[in-house]
């Protein structure tokens, strides 16, 4: 976790290893495992950007990762360069911002397969615009059981963020 809770901008959260594996939730569920860049709710400052590097991603039972802003600067971008990954169970892939901070946007990119069981990717916004989402997979984008990509924009005037796929099957 990298956060920042007053005027100036979170860190950035850069993580590179050769398999990543983020799993569940705590005892009594309310908290998710996870990777997150954020700012405060107090905060004026930008969220910091989280960025994976990876062979493979398993993000499961219900465990989280993204950046996003709960006060009033933007919120990070979330980049994940795989070579497949796997959200399972609950989990998700988010970007958000809950008050006047735009929100960051996702992209992700696999060489092989991106696959979803019942797993979200999602950029939200509260009051603001809402992230773009970009997927681009060298082979396969696969969305079982009730998994979904999308973008949330709570009722505001703003504009809600682009989703792109990009795959040899979708």
């Amino acid at each position: 976790l990298t956060t920042t809770f007053g005027e100036g901008k979170g860190g950035n959260l850069n993580v590179n290893a050769q398999d990543i594996q983020i799993i569940g939730r705590s005892k009594d569920a309310k908290f998710p495992s996870g990777l997150f860049a954020s700012a405060g709710q107090s905060s004026k400052g930008d969220a910091g950007n989280l960025t994976l590097f990876t062979n493979k991603l398993l993000v499961q039972d219900g465990a989280q990762v993204g950046a996003g802003t709960f006060g009033q600067g933007k919120g990070g971008n979330f980049t994940i360069n795989a070579q497949d990954i796997q959200l399972e169970d609950n989990s998700t892939i988010r970007t958000e911002s809950l008050q006047s901070g735009i929100s960051g946007n996702i992209e992700i990119n696999v060489k092989d397969s991106f696959n979803a069981d019942n797993g979200r990717v999602i950029t939200q916004s509260g009051q603001s615009s809402g992230g773009n989402i970009k997927i681009t997979a060298g082979k396969n984008i696969f969305l079982r059981n009730n998994s979904d990509i999308k973008t949330i924009l709570f009722p505001t005037d703003s504009s809600g963020g682009d989703i792109n796929l990009t795959a040899n099957t979708i």
